[in-house]
């Protein structure tokens, strides 16, 4: 299922895609991430933090700070 959804062979076209869609297809990556995390944590953490240390290079409240930020946040669980 992982395999597909990396694929992008378990969503829809983007034609098709609702707003209930997109939230669901980000807490469907949240948990996901949040998985990897809590089994793989000093791997996620050593792959992650270069781009930690790149977000700090963004002005704070843009886009990619928040998300970065974010990530941050659940490396943290």
């Amino acid at each position: 299922m992982v395999e597909k959804y990396e694929r992008g062979e378990l969503l829809p076209p983007r034609e098709q895609v609702t707003h209930d869609q997109i939230v669901l297809h980000d807490k469907i990556t949240r948990a996901l991430f949040k998985v990897v995390v809590q089994h793989y944590p000093e791997k996620v953490k050593a792959a992650v933090q270069p781009v930690l240390e790149l977000a700090k290079t963004y002005p704070e409240g843009s886009v990619m700070r928040n998300f970065l930020n974010c990530a941050e946040n659940w490396l943290k669980l």
